[in-house]
């Protein structure tokens, strides 16, 4: 990647994922909506980046379900919608570790469930390098960038930039945070607009001239629903029974498909596919008069392992959601406050540092396809069968759901739904 300077920056460490998962229209999308799907293929893995990715699903099942609990125990209650990204979140925090110290390089993979930092950082370079062309159907792309506070005299090693160039694939930008520091904020919102399909375009309200360096990842997708027909012509009102009680939502009605589908009396699971099947989602909802089943991430893996083909027709509310998470004050409640403290190593003239994760996130689900936009921000600072036998699926109560690609398990998207607004 090349290296750009542009005036010199200032201060925290500010981390930011963005996640743009746009539902497709047909008449503004002429690029990929009518296209032949080919056949989807498995990106090929070697052993210690295989052993990666199946170590870091588990991570995403827990940062998901961390940040549910995180939610419900600050609110009082399981009434609050809750969206995140897992995959940028790992990203984010791969890319904060790599420029700290060794223990906390052990922490970040610790928390990640990986064995070491090297497996997780080529399995993002293959992630950066293979999603985008997993599905010839859909709009898929993910990027990053690392903008140098100039202003503090601040210059990353070469040990550093190596990982984030050739790993991450980085551009490194150098800008001025202290001295030009509007024309800094501008440029970093305008990055995080043109890879966002300008769904994010003010991600950063200010910019703390004291801020050390900025870490961007930006991650686009749009498509289609793949053989599921949702017929806007059979969605209906109907009630959803949630955490605040009963609302009207429009629920939509899928066509009779074969897809996967497991119960274990509690919980039931089943998958929808987007494009040339590449990319899914799993949703997973409490079966009928049992709304106080607790998952957790042993669970939503064994319902996923007992899933079989079976012929589903799901009823699946249209709708869109948005919020805002303090990742940080969850990392804290959850004991691993110490990723926050940074001994950095990223600088030729080492810097201490405190960073602060938030995340802002909505997300949306219609008859063509899924959607959303999600900024992960984290600011570093140095001051401290047959149809007649069909399984029909209900989803009109509170329920989780996880968007992922099917060889790699990588997660883009996932969270819990609890109520409705009208749409």
């Amino acid at each position: 990647m090349k290296r750009i300077s542009i005036p010199y920056l200032t201060l925290p460490v500010i981390m930011a994922a963005i996640v743009s998962i746009l539902p497709s229209c047909a008449s503004d999308d002429p690029d990929g909506i009518h296209r032949e799907p080919m056949p989807r293929k498995a990106i090929k893995l070697t052993e210690p980046v295989m052993g990666a990715a199946v170590d870091l699903v588990d991570f995403y099942y827990r940062f998901t379900l961390d940040m549910t609990g995180y939610v419900d125990a600050k609110g009082g209650g399981a009434d609050r919608n809750v969206v995140v990204s897992p995959l940028s979140a790992a990203m984010s925090f791969a890319m904060a570790a790599n420029g700290a110290d060794e223990d906390m390089r052990d922490g970040y993979a610790r928390y990640l469930g990986v064995k070491d930092m090297r497996g997780i950082n080529d399995f993002c370079q293959v992630l950066l390098d293979k999603l985008p062309e997993a599905d010839n159907t859909s709009q898929f792309n993910i990027v990053n960038s690392v903008w140098v506070n100039s202003g503090r005299n601040l210059t990353l090693t070469d040990d550093y930039s190596y990982v984030v160039e050739t790993k991450y694939m980085a551009d490194i930008i150098y800008r001025d945070f202290v001295n030009d520091n509007e024309a800094s904020l501008k440029a970093m919102n305008d990055w995080c607009s043109s890879h966002t399909a300008a769904k994010v375009e003010q991600h950063f309200g200010a910019l703390d001239p004291g801020t050390l360096v900025v870490m961007l990842n930006a991650l686009y997708f749009k498509g289609l629903w793949s053989d599921v027909v949702f017929d806007s012509s059979r969605t209906v009102a109907a009630t959803f029974h949630g955490g605040k009680g009963d609302s009207e939502a429009m629920m939509m009605e899928s066509g009779c498909y074969k897809g996967l589908y497991a119960s274990d009396g509690e919980f039931e699971f089943f998958r929808l596919h987007f494009g040339n099947d590449a990319f899914c989602i799993d949703v997973v909802v409490p079966e009928e008069g049992k709304p106080g089943a607790t998952l957790d991430a042993r669970r939503l893996s064994a319902l996923r392992k007992a899933s079989k083909d079976t012929m589903v027709r799901c009823f699946l509310p249209r709708f869109s959601v948005s919020g805002n998470h303090d990742l940080s004050d969850m990392l804290r409640s959850i004991g691993k406050a110490s990723l926050l403290s940074h001994d950095l190593t990223m600088f030729t003239t080492p810097e201490n540092g405190v960073v602060a994760y938030n995340q802002s996130v909505c997300f949306s689900i219609d008859e063509t396809g899924a959607g959303a936009a999600s900024v992960v921000s984290g600011e570093l600072t140095d001051s401290m069968a047959e149809e007649a036998n069909e399984t029909v699926v209900r989803v009109d109560r509170p329920f989780y759901f996880f968007i992922s690609e099917f060889s790699t398990g990588a997660c883009i998207l996932s969270g819990r739904i609890s109520d409705l607004d009208i749409n």
